[in-house]
């Protein structure tokens, strides 16, 4: 799965929360 996100501040807070591992995802982010 590919994520694509802009500077928006929603983009930004989804993006955050995934890649410090503040929310499970099925699959490993890098």
């Amino acid at each position: 799965m590919e994520l694509g996100y802009s500077f928006c501040p929603n983009d930004t807070f989804i993006f955050y929360a995934l890649s410090h591992g503040k929310v499970k995802a099925p699959v490993e982010v890098k």
